[in-house]
């Protein structure tokens, strides 16, 4: 993959001094096939060295325009202010820096959460093409075609290539897809294919085997859902809905009992406060639970 303009600028002025560090970083070279990040480790930390870079010129360029503002003496600001200020290219820097170097993680996970959610409808479809008595390097390539099934899709293209471009055999194809692929299930897959293939198994076996092992883990994963779903709707209601009015009602009340002063202040609180921040954390934990389908 050609490289961006960017990345070449990033590559001239940092590529020495980033390239010792990067041979003896492995694990990067993983992540970034992983996360299909299609550069070598020595361009990718010139990149983000260069990002962290611009990212400290740009924050130091708005710190002294804020402190040339603040010296206008139309503001009264104490010492901690100007210390953020000195310290806020440095902060913003180091920040951008380390969402760089996770940033491979980060796509990966992604990539890998994407595969689990295709990959039982895929092997639905690797099995019937494999019934029709079809090659795997031709399943692979069909599969490959097939955007529906997102990841997976992209993975089976990297498959395919090794096999009718780079030339090698299946075996070696595989074993290779393994170390490469970031979800454990796929790596489980495939793994289970490479025994098959060297014990001189059935393929077409092994692949309807697992297409019916994963839909029943895909229904077990999709009951599990709806009552851990189900309990969360008992605990919205109770939390989210049923306690804020139960305060409004008492923050409203006890003072007019009392004789007390205004209840519009706590009242102001659990109705901006309170309640969104509530009916977020709630939205947040489904949405983080919730299966792909």
């Amino acid at each position: 993959m050609a490289l961006t303009p960017y990345q070449r600028i990033s590559y001239r002025f940092f590529g020495r001094f980033v390239r010792k560090s990067a041979n003896k970083n492995d694990r990067l070279g993983i992540s970034l096939q992983k996360s299909r990040i299609n550069v070598i480790p020595e361009v990718y930390l010139s990149y983000a060295l260069m990002s962290s870079v611009i990212s400290f010129a740009i924050s130091f360029l708005l710190a002294v325009i804020i402190a040339a503002f603040f010296m206008t003496g139309r503001f009264q600001v104490g010492s901690m202010t100007w210390i953020l200020l000195v310290m806020m290219p440095f902060f913003v820097a180091a920040a951008t820096h380390a969402f760089m170097k996770i940033k491979p993680d980060m796509k990966a996970r992604g990539r890998a959460k994407d595969i689990d959610a295709k990959l039982p409808y895929a092997l639905n479809y690797i099995s019937a093409m494999a019934a029709a008595g079809t090659n795997p390097d031709v399943i692979f390539d069909t599969l490959s075609r097939q955007k529906t099934y997102g990841q997976v899709a992209e993975e089976s293209a990297w498959i395919h290539r090794d096999m009718a471009i780079l030339g090698k055999d299946i075996l070696t194809t595989i074993n290779t897809a393994i170390t490469r692929t970031p979800s454990i299930k796929f790596q489980d897959f495939l793994q289970g294919a490479a025994t098959t293939i060297s014990s001189g198994g059935d393929l077409k076996d092994y692949f309807m085997a697992k297409s019916e092992q994963f839909m029943l883990d895909n229904r077990q994963a999709q009951e599990s859902f709806l009552e851990t779903l189900g309990i969360l709707a008992e605990s919205f209601v109770t939390v989210a809905v049923a306690a804020p009015i139960f305060l409004l009602i008492m923050v409203s009340v006890l003072p007019l009992l009392s004789g007390g002063g205004s209840p519009f202040t706590l009242a102001y609180l659990i109705i901006f406060i309170m309640l969104p921040v509530s009916h977020g954390v709630f939205a947040l934990a489904i949405k983080w639970i919730s299966p792909e389908v």
